[in-house]
Order: structure tokens, then sequence, then C-alpha cells
């Protein structure tokens, strides 16, 4: 999935699980469904793209080289984990309670 601005909505899940992502190289991604799990070739902004959030019932699982949230667009999800730079020594993210 290519594109500037990339909104990606689905009622069940986005990618399969974290060893195998959707592979995306979007400028801007929104990304809503039941779990996310994308892989974006390079940097990427999160934000609303046609009306699509960045939500998932359970799981919002992100790699890409660099990451850039949008305030006030947030990530919604229970567990959320980003690997920026793909190194998970000094990039992964994980958080429960920002919402």
């Amino acid at each position: 999935m290519a594109g500037t601005n990339v909104a990606l909505n689905a009622t069940g899940n986005i990618g399969t699980n974290a060893g195998s992502r959707l592979a995306t190289a979007a400028g801007t991604l929104a990304a809503h469904g039941a779990n996310v799990f994308i892989a974006e070739t390079d940097a990427v902004t999160l934000n609303t793209v046609n009306s699509v959030t960045n939500t998932a019932t359970t799981t919002y699982d992100l790699t890409a080289t660099a990451i850039t949230v949008t305030v006030p667009t947030l990530v919604r999800a229970p567990t959320r984990s980003w690997m920026a730079a793909r190194s998970r020594e000094r990039a992964r993210w994980r958080a429960r309670t920002w919402r």
C-alpha cells in the first residue's frame, strides 16, 4: 500500500501479526482495525486521513524508520508498540495508559 495520504479501515485485522505485517509506503498514515500490524518502509506521520483515525480494538503495532504522531491525533489502543529505526534496544516504545 503506497501513497502520500493512506487510510486503512477494517472491521477485522490490518496485517496478520508482528511477524506478518502489511507493508506500506505512506507519507501520512491512518489505520483503524481490530488489530493493526504495519511495516512502514520509511518515515511516516500518523494523522487522521479521510476521517479514518489511528485506533485499534486491541493492538496497534507499527515499525518505521521514524514516526511522528500528530497531536491531537493520538493512537488509541490498549496495547501500542512502535519500533522506529528498526532497533528494539534503542526505540521500542510500549504504553498501555496513553489514551
